[in-house]
């Protein structure tokens, strides 16, 4: 069911719930009225984990309230709710991180929210950066070319993402091809997505990828380029490769 709502991040230690084309939600079974002031996650929940965002109907303070828990959801009716508690309605998804001691937040950047989604009323998620030094691809089994042309993000089951990376490539003698690939979460591909053969000018390549993510994959990923070469060649990504993630919402 769509509630007129939506999730969103307000700074680097705040989440917030806010209306959207209405003032009422359904928790619990009930009309609830969302507060014009929009409630908030106060609690610091452990970083690098992924925490799930409820909304609850506080009776004493006839508010919403927000909570975030690792415990995950389940469909009741026609609403996704907390596992095993129908009156907590989930509202979104979120992973804290700290990026220095006493500095937490729940996204990345402002610009880059790939770690905070709301469940209502979607939004498209993008996700753009550069390569910014050559990257060099030596002899051996697949590896991963640089933190630059990887993108770490969360998604919803049965949520597709898009990865779009490219750049041009430069031989240095070498004798074998370059396979490239798309790896997941530190996992090298199983097959390559691009082969590039030798040759003395730089060439240009571009993967193109969708993945569709199930019930079961929900939360947090990660997704990298990967390149192989054989025997004693090297290969060299050049810098301003640039990589470009999205999801629909």
């Amino acid at each position: 069911m769509s509630q007129p709502c939506r999730l969103e991040y307000r700074g680097f230690h705040q989440l917030e719930l806010v209306r959207h084309g209405g003032g009422e939600i359904r928790i619990g079974g009930r009309r609830r009225t969302l507060q014009e002031t929009p409630p908030n996650v106060a609690s610091r929940p452990p970083v690098d984990t992924v925490q799930y965002v409820y909304a609850r109907w506080d009776e004493r303070r006839e508010r919403v309230k927000l909570v975030a828990s690792t415990t995950g959801h389940e469909t009741a009716g026609d609403e996704e709710v907390m596992r095993g508690d129908p009156s907590a309605l989930l509202v979104g998804m979120g992973r804290p991180y700290e990026s220095r001691p006493r500095h937490y937040h729940w996204a990345d950047r402002p610009e880059h929210r790939t770690l905070v989604l709301s469940h209502h009323n979607r939004k498209r998620v993008e996700w753009r950066q550069r390569l910014r030094a050559d990257a060099a691809i030596t002899a051996g089994g697949w590896r991963e070319v640089s933190s630059d042309m990887s993108v770490s993000f969360l998604v919803w089951g049965g949520e597709e993402a898009h990865l779009e990376i490219e750049g041009r490539v430069r031989s240095e003698g070498a004798a074998s091809p370059l396979l490239l690939g798309i790896g997941l979460d530190g996992t090298p591909p199983e097959s390559a997505e691009l082969e590039l053969t030798p040759s003395e000018a730089s060439q240009v390549f571009r993967l193109d990828v969708e993945r569709r993510f199930s019930r079961d994959e929900e939360g947090f990923h990660t997704l990298s380029l990967y390149g192989m070469t054989d025997d004693d060649a090297s290969w060299n990504v050049l810098g301003g490769a640039t990589l470009q993630y999205s999801t629909l919402g």
